[in-house]
């Protein structure tokens, strides 16, 4: 493991390392076993959101090697700014850092997303297929409970 990846890292590892003594400790045992449950879902969710997020960052690191890009319209773009954007996955909302590539009067490109197959709005792949069986069989609006419920994400039209 690198210094870099145990640095990204560090924070998730010690969440992680918290939340798996939680359920032998003193205050675990005068909770109810649906209350354990609420915890241990939500905590284990954010835990995941944020490894998703720092696995990002790590990615994210090391985009900006090239010195300009040139898009399929033929346009060669070589200022680089880092930009943010939000990404709604499953485990809850991650913010991915990356470098973009412009030149006058023409739109950003980002290598990144592409490499990362990101989706054009702000709702994964995976929130995405979610509600898709439930909407088959009802209203839009009664599909977007399941999907909070397991998920912990709101979904809009």
């Amino acid at each position: 493991m690198s210094s870099l990846t145990r640095e990204v890292f560090a924070a998730p590892t010690e969440r992680y390392l918290e939340l798996a003594s939680y359920p032998e400790s003193p205050e675990s045992c005068s909770v109810t076993h649906s209350d354990l449950e609420n915890f241990l879902s939500g905590e284990g969710r954010e835990l995941t959101r944020r490894l998703m997020e720092d696995h990002l960052r790590i990615r994210g690191r090391g985009d900006d090697l090239w010195k300009s890009v040139v898009g399929s319209d033929g346009i060669r773009r070589s200022y680089k700014q880092r930009r943010e954007r939000k990404l709604m996955t499953v485990f809850g909302k991650v913010t991915i850092r990356r470098t973009g590539y412009s030149a006058p009067g023409e739109r950003s490109l980002f290598p990144p997303d592409g490499v990362l197959n990101l989706p054009k709005g702000i709702h994964s792949h995976g929130i995405r297929k979610l509600p898709a069986p439930e909407v088959s069989k009802s209203s839009f609006s009664e599909a977007a409970d399941p999907v909070r419920r397991r998920s912990g994400v709101t979904i809009h039209k």
